[in-house]
């Protein structure tokens, strides 16, 4: 006789067949979970092609001869550093200033009022000269500094410092760069790749397929299995009944 686990004051049970049935499924529903993530790695794989044959440029040269001749998707460590413009509100030379001017309500809640920016015109990296908009800023740390003018008035200033260590990464054609190239801050080639290849989607499929798992179990348990059940003596009385009803 199967052995019944209550739950919740014997409103829910679960038999011994009921449960290795759902061992079942859910090895089942992992082994296509395997399969499934294999192939989200491979895409994932084949997403970051360009970034895992990326080459790893260090010396002022190569790169120039790089830039020069369009060789492709490269890593390049250096130093990215510019003359600086000089942000007004605070009077300090930077790479790049954003200024927020701000205003201050009854209620003392701050609003913007206006806007402003500018970038040095020339950044130097690798011993070449750029403009500014050849590089893409989204992944730099900005300095935060509030100045506050009296009389319910601030600027919210943000700004980039004149030189700092990098990783950039670049796709170079036809002597220069195909798009913006992306600025990896204070990190090497090795931290910048992994940063550029980093994904969630194995790890976010296997959450997903793991609850998928557990809820088809519990739906199972839910229904009334009693096709699970041998139950040898009620099959005995049924044949007894068909015997006698032929007999009649």
């Amino acid at each position: 006789m199967n052995r019944y686990y209550d739950y919740n004051n014997n409103h829910a049970t679960i038999t011994e067949r009921e449960m290795l049935f759902c061992i079942a499924i859910f090895a089942l529903m992992m082994l296509v979970g395997v399969f499934v993530s294999s192939v989200i790695k491979r895409f994932d794989n084949y997403l970051n092609l360009e970034y895992n044959q990326a080459m790893h440029i260090t010396d002022d040269e190569e790169f120039r001869q790089a830039y020069r001749t369009g060789i492709g998707s490269a890593f390049v460590e250096g130093l990215l550093w510019c003359d600086g413009v000089n942000c007004p509100s605070i009077g300090k030379f930077c790479m790049c200033y954003v200024i927020f001017h701000q205003g201050q309500d009854n209620k003392g809640t701050w609003h913007d009022r206006g806007k402003e920016s500018n970038y040095s015109p020339r950044l130097h990296f690798k011993g070449m000269v750029f403009n500014h908009y050849r590089f893409n800023f989204s992944n730099v740390p900005f300095e935060k500094i509030v100045v506050n003018k009296g009389y319910g008035r601030r600027d919210v200033v943000y700004i980039c410092p004149r030189s700092f260590s990098c990783t950039v990464y670049c796709v170079m054609k036809n002597g220069g760069f195909a798009e913006p190239a992306m600025i990896y801050y204070d990190k090497t080639a090795e931290q910048a790749r992994k940063l550029a290849t980093k994904s969630n989607l194995v790890t976010t499929f296997w959450c997903i397929w793991t609850l998928v798992s557990v809820v088809v179990c519990g739906v199972f348990v839910c229904f009334d299995n009693n096709w699970l059940e041998d139950d040898k003596r009620d099959y005995h009385y049924q044949v007894v009944d068909y015997v006698n009803k032929t007999r009649r």
